[in-house]
């Protein structure tokens, strides 16, 4: 069986409780982020990569994940600003 899963990350952390305009830039650039196969559980294969975004939108990560060869999880992951963030909104497209 082989599994996608988009994610999008269409907003900004809030680093502040009570100011929208405040925030942290979560996808400048794909290297800002890694992909994890989660090796602990072998067989799992994928790729992480930074989709353009159509008309006026944000650009995108793509999260593929292909779990026929086994494995438990693909993950994206990135480290983030010491900062205190209250909020964290995202959008999630799963075709």
């Amino acid at each position: 069986m082989h599994f996608r899963i988009f994610l999008i990350i269409a907003a900004l952390v809030s680093a502040t409780p009570l100011s929208a305009e405040t925030g942290i830039a979560l996808i400048d650039s794909a290297e800002d982020w890694s992909f994890n196969n989660g090796s602990e559980f072998p067989g799992a294969t994928g790729s992480l990569t930074l989709e353009p975004g159509a008309r006026n939108e944000a650009p995108a990560l793509k999260l593929v994940g292909d779990f026929t060869g086994g494995g438990g999880y693909v993950q994206a992951g990135r480290n983030l600003p010491d900062s205190d963030i209250r909020e964290l909104s995202m959008r999630v497209k799963n075709p």
